[in-house]
């Protein structure tokens, strides 16, 4: 029967795979399977994940190894926009925190300038509920003088 022929050739192919999936070696079972097979065990999907978890493991085995920093440093010149960008945000942010920095002495002295026009306008006003008191008390001082 030819599917339980693929389903075991499938399982050996994935077997080997995981025994090999540190190394980055992969079965070609899977990759040079012909696509129009028929995968009614729905096997095909999961071949796709332990492939991905493979690569992603073999990239990560990569980055932990001792050359990893040395490719990074050969592949400098593909990098080399990074720190360049990197410089461009750092520039950016100082010139943020330039502007908050004057934004924020901006409200403090707007502060004060509306304290002192506030102190200035209470002045006035009590100045003149003082005047019109005492012209109301004057006012009614004459008017009593007058009548006696």
């Amino acid at each position: 029967d030819d599917a339980t022929e693929f389903n075991a050739y499938s399982r050996e192919a994935r077997m080997e795979r995981l025994k090999s999936s540190g190394d980055g070696i992969h079965n070609d079972a899977t990759e040079n399977a012909d696509p129009s097979y028929p995968d009614d065990t729905g096997m095909g999907s999961m071949f796709n994940n332990i492939e991905d978890q493979s690569e992603e493991q073999s990239r990560f085995a990569a980055q932990l190894s001792g050359g990893w920093n040395k490719s990074v440093m050969d592949s400098e010149d593909e990098l080399s926009p990074l720190p360049k960008i990197m410089e461009r945000l750092a520039i950016l942010e100082e010139e943020k925190n330039a502007a908050d920095a004057r934004l924020e002495e901006e409200f403090r002295l707007r502060g004060e300038s509306e304290e002192k026009y506030y102190r200035e306008k209470r002045s006035i006003l009590e100045e003149a509920a003082s005047d019109t008191q005492m012209n109301a008390y004057v006012g009614m001082e004459s008017d009593s003088s007058s009548s006696d």
